[in-house]
C-alpha cells in the first residue's frame, strides 16, 4: 500500500530531506521535499515507518496509526551530530577528545569578506585577531590554544580533507561546518603537522531531493571602528612652542602671535592650513556589495551542490579632491573576488561511490602604487600644517617664499602620497579539485569495510603589475604686491611605468584508506581505519627548487560498549624531505577514553541531569614549520665578500683572490618539534536537556623546539652556527562552553558563551647568562614585554634633586618628566632596571557570548566577543609627541604636564612636553606607554523577518527573509585612539572596520 504525508517542524514550517524509512525494510525509503511531502509505498499495514533527520529526535509510527501531518522536534542533546575529525567522521555522542564546531549557518550571518573574522568568538579555545582591514589583506591571524612554540604557531588548515595554504577566500555559503581539532586524540594523526591544532572546514554537498536554488544580496556600509584623535595645526603650534620651550628656556617660540592666530581664525587656509590631517586620508564610510547564488539538490544516483558568489569591497581612503586631477587611475583600494564551487556525489552502483569536488576563487586586488604601511607612514610623520592638497584643479606640493619653512614636511598631504604613487594590481587565480572514490566491501568481504581513495589538486597563479606615473605638481607662490596666489609648476605628467611578474605554484595530494565501522549485538562498536597519504608542493621559488614533500601512514582504532565505555587510539607516522634522510619521519600516538556516566544503570533518570560523559587523552603531535628555512642538516656554500687577498711572489705568480668563508655550517640532527599533550574533559546536559555544559583542562611541553645558539662568544670565529633543536615552553589553561536554549509559548530563545585561557612559559632558550634574573627570556611567556618601570611623573622639584642618574639623554630631567624605578638599587637607571613588564600582544583570555530568539517570523541573534591579559606598545607618532621633531601628535597631549595645570589639579595623562618627543629621557621604552587591550566587543547582531509562505506562494517563492546584521559594531575597551586588535607600534596600520549590512534571502 502507499502512504503519504507531510513534514514539518514545531513552527509550523516543512521540514526537507527527512528520511523516512520501512524499518522492516530498511531498503525501501524516500526523503521529504521542497514543501515536506512525502509518499512511500510500504509492504503491509502493519509495518513501522522511521522518521530521522540530523539535529532532530527520531520518530516512529505505524503505518495504520500515521498522521497527516508528522512534527519533528528537535534534538536539544543532539548526540547523533556528525562531527568532522581527522580522515573521517564520528558521533558526537563517541566523541573523546577535544573539539569545537560551528555551522556554516552561523557564519552567514557575517558581512565580512574573510572566514577567519566571521569565526571570531564562536570556537573556545581559538584566538582571531585582526589586527587591519585593508581589503584583501583583513584576515586575522589564529591561534588554537594560546601559543606553544617560539616558531610558527598557526595551524593546520583541512579544506574537504586535504592540507591546504588558506581558507580565506572561501564564500561562506559554500561552507556546511567548521571544526577545530585540539588536543593530541584528535591531531596525532596529522603527525609532524599537527602540534598546532588543525582547523578543518567542509563545504556543502547535495541532497536527495528537488533542486533547491538559493539567492542572497548584502550592501554593506563600513566605517572604521576607532578614528585616532590628532592635533589640529593652531593646537599643534600651541603645544610645540611649550615643548621648544621647555627644553631652551631663553629660546624664541617657533610659532609666533601672527601665526598662532592664523592658523586660529582660518584666515589663510592655503599658507596656514588649521586641518587634521587623518581625518582627510580617511573617510567615514565606504561601500561592499556580497552576492550568491546557489542550487542544491539531487537522485538517490547524484546529488549536487553548485555555488556562485561575488564580493566587491571598496577602500577607506578619501580620494575625492583626486578626481580632479583625472590621473587615469582610482588610487582607492579594492577587493574584488568571483567564487565558483561544485560539489557531487555519484553513486554509480550499489556498493560504488564517486565525488568530485570543484572550487576557484579568483581576485582583484587594486591598490595605490604604495603600501598602506607607507601611506600612513608618510601622512604621520609630517605635521598638521601640510600642504592643503589640491587647489583649484592643481597639486601643491611645495611653498615658495614660504613664511613657514621651519616646518618639516609642508609639500605633503595625503593627495600627493595617493597621487604620485601610480597603482599597483594584482590578479589572482585558486583553483583546487578533489576526485574521491570508495568501495563497500561489505558484500565481498565483510560488513562494515570499505575502501576509498582520493586525489587532489591545487594550482595558484598571481600576476602581479605596479604601474607608477608622475603627474602634474606645483608650488605656490604669494605675490608679495597682489597678495594673490600663483602656481609654478614643478613636476609633469608622465607616461605609465610598468613592472611586475607571475608566482605560480601547485600541489598534489594523494591518499587511500582501509576503513571499518560495525556494530555487534546492539552495543560493541567497533572502528579502524588504515590510511596513506603523501603531499607534494611545486614552486619555483623554493630553496634550490626542490619540492616540498610529507609522506605518511595514519592509523585509528575506536572502541565503544553500549555507547557507556569509550576508548580510542591513534597514531601518525609521517616525515619530510626538510630532514636528514636517516631521521626523516617521526611517530606520533595518542590514546583517549570516555566513560559515559549518564548510561549506567545505577545513573537514575531524571530532569536534572540528563547526560554526564568524562573523558581523557594522552598523546604527541609534531610541528615542522621552520619558516624559510630549509634544509638545515646541509652545509652552507662558501660565501663571497668584496675584499681579497693577495697570494704568491711579486713578478712570479702575484694573484688576488677574492675574499671568501665558510658558510653556515649544517646540523645534522635536525628535526621537527614534538608536543606532548594532556587533555581532561567533561560534557553535561542538564534540566531536560535544555543547558549543556563543556569544560576542558589542557596541558602541554613543546621539546625540540629550533632556535638559534646565542651562547658561543664572537672571538671564537664561529658565528654561522645552525639553528639546533634545544627550546622548550610548557603550556597550559582551560576552556568553558555552555548553552542554555528553551522556548516559552510562542518564543524560542537560547544565550550561551564560551571562556578560554591559556599561558605559557619559555622553559629553556639558550640565551648568555644576564646579571639579573628579570634580565633573561627563559621563565617568562613567549612574546613578554620588557621595559623600565614607572611610577607616575616628577611633580616636585625636590624629586627631581633626589631620584637616580639617568644613564640617558645626559641625566637631564624636570619636572613633569617620566619617574623610572631603580629596580635593582644601584642608583642609575639602565638596562639592568629593563624588566618584564604587563602581558604579550596575544592575549591569554578569550570569551563570546551569544544569545538570540525567535517569536513568529522575526528572529535575533547577538554575539559579543572580548578578550584579556593583553598589552600593546603605542610609541612614535601615536605615543611621544613632536616625534621626529615634526610628526603628527594626539591630542591626548593636551593633558601634558605642566607646573599650571599641575597646580590647578587639572587631568594630566601626558609628560610634559619636549621639542622632539624621541629626543627626549621620556621616550625610552617603559611601562608609562605601555597600554591595556582588553576589549569587549558588540562583535555581530542580525535582526530577520521571514515572510509568510501563505504570501510568497503566489510568487513561486518557497522562502523570502529579509535582514539587518553588522560586525564590530561597538568596542569597550581602556585602549585610546586606535583598535585594542591593533599590534604595538607608531599606527602605520589601515583601520579595521565596522561594517552595518542590510541583506536579502531567497529560496525558489
Amino acid at each position: 500500500m502507499k502512504v503519504k504525508g507531510t513534514v514539518i517542524d514545531e513552527k509550523g514550517e516543512p521540514v526537507i530531506g527527512v528520511a523516512i524509512i520501512e524499518k522492516s525494510n530498511k531498503s525501501n525509503g524516500t526523503i521529504s521535499d521542497l514543501n515536506g511531502d512525502f509518499s512511500l509505498q510500504v509492504s503491509s499495514t502493519s509495518s513501522t515507518l522511521l522518521f530521522t533527520y540530523v539535529g532532530y529526535k527520531p520518530k516512529e509510527y505505524p503505518v495504520n496509526k500515521l498522521p497527516s501531518k508528522i512534527t519533528m522536534v528537535e534534538d536539544l542533546q543532539n548526540l547523533e551530530e556528525v562531527v568532522v575529525i581527522g580522515y573521517g567522521t564520528q558521533k558526537k555522542e563517541t566523541v573523546t577528545g577535544a573539539v569545537a564546531s560551528v555551522s556554516g549557518k552561523e557564519l552567514a550571518k557575517v558581512p565580512v569578506a574573510n572566514v577567519s573574522n566571521a569565526l571570531a568568538g564562536r570556537l573556545s579555545g581559538v584566538t582571531f585577531i585582526q589586527r587591519g582591514g585593508e581589503p584583501g589583506y583583513d584576515q586575522s591571524s589564529i591561534k588554537i590554544r594560546g601559543m606553544g612554540t617560539m616558531n610558527d604557531s598557526s595551524p593546520l588548515i583541512i579544506v574537504d580533507g586535504v592540507e591546504r595554504s588558506s581558507m580565506e577566500g572561501i564564500d561562506m555559503n559554500e561552507i556546511e561546518s567548521v571544526n577545530v581539532l585540539k588536543d593530541a586524540a584528535m591531531t596525532a594523526v596529522y603527525g609532524i603537522r599537527g602540534a598546532n591544532g588543525v582547523i578543518i572546514l567542509t563545504t556543502k554537498v547535495g541532497t536527495e531531493s528537488k533542486p533547491t536554488v538559493n539567492l542572497s544580496i548584502n550592501t554593506s556600509i563600513q566605517t572604521p571602528t576607532v578614528m585616532p584623535k590628532f592635533l589640529n595645526s593652531y593646537d599643534y603650534a600651541v603645544l610645540k612652542n611649550e615643548g621648544y620651550l621647555n627644553d631652551n628656556p631663553r629660546g624664541k617660540p617657533i610659532f609666533s602671535v601672527t601665526d598662532l592666530q592664523k592658523f586660529k581664525d582660518g584666515s589663510d587656509p592655503i599658507f596656514y592650513p588649521n586641518a587634521e590631517r587623518y581625518k582627510s586620508l580617511v573617510k567615514d564610510i565606504s561601500f561592499m556589495e556580497q552576492i550568491n547564488a546557489n542550487v542544491r539538490g539531487g537522485t538517490k544516483l547524484v546529488r549536487y551542490f553548485v555555488s556562485l558568489g561575488y564580493l566587491n569591497q571598496n577602500g577607506q581612503y578619501d580620494v575625492s579632491e583626486l578626481k580632479s586631477l583625472h590621473l587615469g587611475f582610482d588610487p582607492n583600494p579594492n577587493y574584488q573576488r568571483y567564487n565558483l564551487r561544485s560539489n557531487f556525489d555519484i553513486q554509480m552502483t550499489k556498493d560504488f561511490s564517486a565525488s568530485i569536488k570543484l572550487g576557484n576563487q579568483i581576485g582583484k586586488e587594486h591598490f595605490p602604487g604604495t603600501s598602506a604601511y607607507n601611506v600612513f607612514f608618510g601622512l604621520l610623520q609630517n605635521p598638521p600644517m601640510i600642504s592643503p592638497g589640491v587647489v583649484n584643479g592643481k597639486l601643491i606640493t611645495g611653498y615658495i617664499n614660504d613664511p613657514l619653512s621651519g616646518v618639516g614636511g609642508r609639500g605633503i598631504s595625503s593627495a600627493s602620497i595617493l597621487g604620485r604613487s601610480g597603482y599597483a594590481e594584482n590578479l589572482t587565480n585558486t583553483f583546487n579539485m578533489n576526485v574521491a572514490l570508495k568501495y563497500d566491501l561489505g558484500n565481498l568481504i565483510t560488513k562494515g569495510l570499505s575502501i576509498r581513495a582520493m586525489y587532489a589538486y591545487d594550482h595558484y597563479y598571481k600576476k602581479r603589475e605596479n604601474r607608477p606615473k608622475a603627474i602634474d605638481t606645483y608650488s605656490i607662490l604669494r605675490d608679495p604686491d597682489t597678495g594673490e596666489n600663483r602656481f609654478i609648476q614643478t613636476g609633469y605628467e608622465g607616461a605609465f611605468g610598468y613592472s611586475g611578474g607571475t608566482d605560480v605554484n601547485r600541489a598534489e595530494y594523494f591518499e587511500t584508506a582501509l576503513e571499518y565501522n560495525r556494530t555487534f549485538n546492539e552495543v560493541h562498536k567497533i572502528g579502524g581505519l588504515f590510511l596513506y597519504n603523501q603531499r607534494k608542493v611545486y614552486d619555483p621559488s623554493l630553496t634550490y627548487s626542490v619540492p616540498t614533500g610529507m609522506q605518511g601512514v595514519v592509523g585509528r582504532a575506536t572502541y565503544s560498549y553500549a555507547n557507556r565505555y569509550l576508548g580510542e587510539v591513534s597514531l601518525g607516522y609521517n616525515g619530510s624531505e626538510n630532514f636528514p634522510k636517516n631521521k626523516r619521519y617521526g611517530f606520533f600516538p595518542a590514546i583517549s577514553i570516555g566513560w559515559v556516566l549518564s548510561e549506567e544503570s545505577f545513573f537514575p533518570k531524571n530532569d536534572y541531569v540528563n547526560y554526564i560523559k568524562f573523558r581523557g587523552s594522552y598523546g604527541e603531535t609534531g610541528n615542522d614549520k621552520l619558516g624559510s628555512n630549509r634544509f638545515l642538516y646541509l652545509l652552507g656554500a662558501y660565501e663571497y665578500g668584496s675584499g681579497s687577498y693577495m697570494f704568491g711572489t711579486t713578478g712570479l705568480d702575484k694573484q688576488k683572490y677574492t675574499s671568501a668563508w665558510e658558510g653556515k655550517l649544517g646540523n645534522p640532527d635536525v628535526t621537527w618539534e614534538r608536543a606532548i599533550k594532556c587533555n581532561y574533559g567533561i560534557d553535561l546536559y542538564l534540566f531536560k536537556n535544555k543547558l549543556s555544559i563543556n569544560v576542558d583542562y589542557f596541558t602541554e611541553r613543546r621539546n625540540d623546539i629550533l632556535i638559534n645558539r646565542q651562547t658561543i662568544p664572537a672571538f671564537t670565529g664561529i658565528t654561522s652556527l645552525p639553528a639546533a633543536n634545544i627550546g622548550r615552553v610548557k603550556n597550559h589553561g582551560y576552556e568553558i562552553d555552555f548553552k542554555w536554549r528553551d522556548k516559552i509559548q510562542n518564543v524560542e530563545y537560547w544565550f550561551g558563551g564560551n571562556f578560554s585561557y591559556a599561558r605559557n612559559k619559555v622553559l629553556y632558550k639558550e640565551e648568555a647568562m644576564k646579571e639579573y634574573p628579570w634580565m633573561m627570556q627563559t621563565g617568562f611567556p613567549i612574546g613578554q614585554q620588557y621595559a623600565y618601570k614607572t611610577e607616575g611623573l616628577y611633580n616636585y622639584k625636590e624629586d627631581v634633586y633626589n631620584r637616580p642618574f639617568y644613564s640617558f639623554y645626559g641625566n637631564k630631567v624636570q619636572q613633569g618628566d617620566i619617574k623610572y624605578i631603580d629596580i635593582n638599587g644601584d642608583g642609575i637607571i639602565d638596562s639592568k632596571d629593563v624588566v618584564p613588564v604587563g602581558y604579550s600582544e596575544y592575549p591569554e583570555v578569550n570569551f563570546g557570548i551569544n544569545m538570540g530568539l525567535s517569536w513568529k517570523n522575526f528572529d535575533l541573534s547577538i554575539l559579543l566577543q572580548g578578550c584579556g591579559n593583553s598589552m600593546v606598545f603605542q610609541t612614535g607618532e601615536i605615543g611621544f609627541a613632536f616625534f621626529n621633531d615634526w610628526s603628527m601628535t594626539l591630542e591626548e597631549h593636551k593633558n601634558r604636564w605642566t607646573q599650571e595645570r599641575f597646580d590647578n589639579g587639572e587631568k594630566i595623562t601626558m609628560p610634559r612636553l619636549s621639542n622632539m618627543g624621541n629626543s627626549s629621557p621620556n621616550s625610552e621604552s617603559s611601562d608609562f606607554w605601555l597600554h591595556n587591550a582588553r576589549y569587549l566587543r558588540l562583535k555581530n547582531i542580525e535582526i530577520g523577518y521571514t515572510i509568510p509562505q501563505s504570501m510568497l506562494k503566489k510568487i513561486y517563492l518557497k522562502s523570502l527573509r529579509v535582514y539587518a546584521n553588522g560586525n564590530n559594531l561597538f568596542t569597550w575597551t581602556p585602549l585610546k585612539n586606535y583598535d585594542p586588535e591593533t599590534a604595538s607600534g607608531r599606527g602605520f596600520i589601515y583601520p579595521q572596520m565596522a561594517v552595518f549590512n542590510l541583506g536579502l534571502n531567497l529560496t525558489f
